[in-house]
């Protein structure tokens, strides 16, 4: 078995995804095809995005949030 690819989406990938459908990457990783690593601030611009440019309620924001924490590794980046 390969091993599985590590990736970090930019935030633009999360918001297509949630708000065009463009899942295809998160599939990806509930396939087990692709580990996602995501950090705070990037949860925090994509619920930023939704929530001023999309006008996302509460409900959607947090089930959003959900889904990116389920689907990925929280990482904290260090700088060198």
């Amino acid at each position: 078995m390969a091993a599985r690819s590590k990736v970090t989406l930019d935030t633009n990938v999360y918001v297509s995804a949630f708000q065009f459908g463009g899942m295809r990457l998160l599939h990806m990783a509930i396939d087990g095809d692709i580990e996602i690593a995501v950090s705070r601030p990037i949860v925090q611009e994509v619920i930023r995005i939704l929530r001023d440019k999309f006008h996302w309620d509460g409900y959607r924001l947090h089930d959003a949030r959900q889904q990116i924490l389920g689907l990925a590794t929280l990482v904290a980046p260090q700088q060198p």
